[in-house]
C-alpha cells in the first residue's frame, strides 16, 4: 500500500507539446476531495503490475489515497501492523461518505478494539460508531443506499448464475411471499416434488414469464373472470356476472389452463379491456390480485433476449461438445438443450475468420466486427475483464488513407476501451498484433506484456 500511495503521488507522463488537446492526460481526483490529483493512465500501469483489472485498480488507487490523507491513524495502525490491510481498506469503504475530519474520528476510536472482534463484528461496530457519532451521515447514506438499489446477475458457473438484487425491506419481504406462494403452485398444478428450495428457485424463473405466472394463479384459485351487467354500477360494487347482456346464463367454463392459448370474440377495433374499464371507470374490475384473462400465446408475452452462442461445427456433427455463451458461459451441449428447449433460436450464419476478406474502407463491415467480437470476447489488455461487444474497433496499426489496401483486417483489428484508445494514441501505451489474437502491449514505464484471449503472460521487467 506504501507503493501504490508513492507510484499515485509521482507517476507523471510525457507528453508533446504537439498532442492535440483531447489527448491530454486528465487528472482526476480517485481517492475524493483532498487527496491528490493522480494520472488517468496510473490505472492502465498499475493494474498489469497487480495482475488486476484497470477498474480494480482505479478503485484501489482511491480507496489507498482516502486512508492516507483523510484516515492518517488508522494509516499509521496499518503501518505498525495493529490492523491489517483488508480490514483497512474495507474501513475506507464504509467511511466515503464522511468528511476527512469526522473519518479520522471514527476510525481513531474503532481501531483500539476492532482487532478483538471477528470480520463482521468490526464493522458492526464501525458502522454504529457512526450512526451514533454522525446521525446526519448515517440518513444521508440510508437514502443513498435506497436511491442506489440495483439489480445483477452474476457470472454463471456450471449452468448456473448467481441472481443479486438490493431491495427496500418491504418488497423484499412481498417478493419472498410471492416465491413461496409460486413454489406451492408447482406442486399443486404440475406435481413437481422437487424440495421447497429447488422449487423457489424454479418459481423465480416462473415470474420471469409474468403471463405463465397470472396463468397458474387463475388455475389455482380457479376464479371466474368478473364481468359487468348491462345496467351503470356504483364504482365501490363489484359484482359477476352469470349472465350475458341479453339475460341468458353464461356457459360454465373450465380453469384456465397456464400452457393454453385463449382467444376472445372481440369486435374488430375494439379491446375488451378498454370497453370494461371504460364502463367501470376503475382498471381493477375483478376479484383478488390475480385477475385478467390471457389473450395472447404465452410465447408471444415473452420479451426478446439477445444471447449469442457459439458452437463448434464439429460438435454439432458429433451431438457432443460445448458451446459458449457470450457474456454469460461455457456449457455442454446436454445442459443448452435443456436451456433452449422452448425458446425460439435465430440461427446466424457462421463467420469462418481465416477466410473473411480484409476491407479497404476504415469502417468494419458488421461482419467484421462481429468476427472482431468472436476474437476478443473481452477487451485484450492486460487482465481486463470488460466485455469487448460494444467498444471502439480500433486499428493496431493506425489506418492511413493513403496507404495500402486491406488495412481493415482480421489481425490488424481490437476492440478497445475510450481511455485505453486515448493512450495507445497519444502514444502513451505501444501495442503490436504479431499474429491475429495476440496483442503485446510495452507501458509507458516499459513493462510488457503479450495478451492473447483469455490470459495474459509478463514478458520481461521494466526496460
Amino acid at each position: 500500500m506504501l507503493l501504490v500511495a508513492e507510484l499515485a503521488e509521482q507517476y507523471q507522463l510525457d507528453e508533446d507539446t504537439d498532442l492535440h488537446p483531447a489527448l491530454h492526460d486528465e487528472e482526476l481526483q480517485v481517492g475524493g476531495p483532498g487527496t491528490p490529483y493522480v494520472s488517468e493512465y496510473l490505472a492502465l500501469e498499475l493494474g498489469p503490475l497487480l495482475g488486476i483489472s484497470v477498474r480494480k485498480a482505479t478503485g484501489l488507487i482511491g480507496q489507498v489515497l482516502y486512508l492516507k490523507y483523510h484516515c492518517p491513524t488508522l494509516w499509521a495502525g496499518m503501518q505498525e501492523l495493529r490492523i491489517d490491510v483488508d480490514r483497512a481498506l474495507h474501513a475506507t469503504r464504509l467511511c466515503t461518505p464522511l468528511t476527512p475530519g469526522m473519518a479520522e474520528r471514527v476510525t481513531a476510536v474503532w481501531l483500539r478494539t476492532q482487532d478483538r472482534l471477528t470480520w463482521g463484528a468490526a464493522f458492526t461496530q464501525l458502522e454504529r460508531l457512526i450512526a451514533y457519532l454522525c446521525p446526519d451521515v448515517a440518513e444521508e447514506q440510508e437514502r443513498q443506499a435506497l436511491e442506489a438499489r440495483r439489480f445483477h446477475i452474476g457470472q454463471p458457473r456450471d449452468g448456473v448464475a448467481d441472481l443479486h438484487a438490493q431491495l427496500d425491506p418491504i418488497d423484499a419481504r412481498f417478493l419472498q411471499a410471492t416465491v413461496d406462494q409460486m413454489a406451492d403452485l408447482l406442486a399443486q398444478i404440475d406435481g413437481d416434488d422437487d424440495s421447497l428450495q429447488l422449487r423457489r428457485v424454479k418459481a423465480l424463473g416462473v415470474l420471469a414469464h409474468p403471463a405463465l405466472a397470472l396463468a397458474m394463479q387463475q388455475q389455482a384459485l380457479q376464479q371466474p373472470l368478473v364481468d359487468i351487467g348491462p345496467d351503470p354500477i356504483p364504482d365501490d360494487t363489484l359484482r359477476v356476472s352469470t349472465r350475458d347482456d341479453d339475460g341468458a346464463p353464461l356457459p360454465e367454463e373450465p380453469p384456465p389452463d397456464p400452457w393454453e392459448y385463449h382467444a376472445e370474440d372481440t369486435p374488430t377495433g375494439e379491446d375488451p379491456a378498454s370497453r370494461q374499464r371504460g364502463r367501470r371507470g376503475d382498471p381493477h374490475f375483478c376479484l383478488g390480485h390475480a385477475c385478467g384473462r390471457i389473450t395472447h400465446r404465452l410465447a408471444d408475452l415473452r420479451p426478446q433476449v439477445t444471447i449469442h452462442i457459439h458452437i463448434n461445427a464439429t460438435d454439432v456433427a458429433e451431438h457432443r461438445g460445448h458451446a459458449r455463451i457470450e457474456k454469460i458461459a461455457d456449457v455442454t451441449l446436454a445442459t443448452l438443450r435443456e436451456l433452449l428447449i422452448d425458446k425460439q433460436v435465430t440461427i446466424q450464419p457462421v463467420i469462418d475468420l481465416p477466410d473473411l476478406p480484409a476491407q479497404d474502407g476504415y469502417q468494419p463491415s458488421t461482419r467484421m466486427r462481429e468476427a472482431v467480437y468472436d476474437m476478443f470476447t473481452t477487451e485484450p489488455f492486460p487482465y481486463s475483464t470488460t466485455s469487448s461487444r460494444g467498444l471502439d474497433i480500433d486499428h493496431t496499426t493506425p489506418y492511413s488513407a493513403t496507404g495500402p489496401p486491406g488495412q481493415t483486417r482480421i489481425g490488424n483489428l481490437a476492440p478497445l476501451s475510450r481511455r485505453l484508445h486515448r493512450a495507445k494514441t497519444a502514444g502513451h501505451w505501444k501495442v503490436d498484433q504479431p499474429e491475429a489474437g495476440t496483442l503485446i502491449w510495452q507501458s509507458p514505464l516499459g513493462y510488457k506484456y503479450r495478451v492473447h484471449h483469455h490470459y495474459t503472460d509478463t514478458l520481461d521487467d521494466a526496460a
